[in-house]
């Protein structure tokens, strides 16, 4: 049988890489710069970056708890606002490797309870 942990790292593995892959296609039909430009020009568009950037400050806030080092933290929120999900597939890949079962995903290494 399979470990959870293995099958959170491979969910992860696979839609990073389906998220890169579109990424790349992307970028190829034009800048991102150009992207934003039309997103911003739209409200679904500015609704949708809103939604985007509320994940993204959440996902932030979970990775701030679960880091003891917060400088660590930091660069790890930092590169999450800038390369976006794929920040957050590769976090959990990292966590799922440590092993200790599914909680080890959402327990920090010092074993501070939530509440």
């Amino acid at each position: 049988m399979i470990s959870p942990n293995r099958t959170v790292a491979f969910a992860c593995f696979l839609i990073g890489s389906i998220l890169l892959g579109v990424i790349v296609i992307a970028s190829f039909e034009k800048s991102v710069v150009i992207g934003f430009e039309y997103l911003l020009g739209e409200w679904w568009g500015i609704a949708t970056l809103v939604d985007l950037y509320a994940g993204f400050l959440l996902a932030g806030c979970w990775i701030f708890w679960m880091e003891e080092k917060k400088a660590f933290a930091a660069i790890w929120v930092l590169a999450l606002m800038v390369l976006g999900n794929f920040v957050v597939m590769i976090y959990l890949i990292r966590l799922a490797r440590r092993g200790g079962g599914l909680s080890r995903l959402f327990t920090p290494k010092r074993g501070a309870s939530p509440a």
